[in-house]
């Protein structure tokens, strides 16, 4: 697996009203969480895969609420 410059336009947004997180999806289910941290670039949140998404967004938007308060 190789990166690939994510831009805001590239990935879809999950809802959350702390922060944007944001979602990278490759096509065997595989996804990571990130979101976009002014001075700090990139906060990659969390990693998963389609069976464990809603669980993985969850946890993902409480790691940013920790990270951000």
């Amino acid at each position: 697996m190789r990166w690939v410059s994510a831009q805001k336009s590239s990935a879809p947004k999950v809802q959350t009203s702390i922060a944007e997180v944001w979602e990278l999806r490759w096509k065997n289910g595989r996804r990571i969480y990130f979101s976009f941290i002014p001075e700090k670039k990139i906060l990659l949140l969390l990693g998963g895969n389609k069976n464990g998404q809603d669980k993985d967004i969850r946890k993902a938007k409480s790691l940013l609420k920790k990270y951000t308060t």
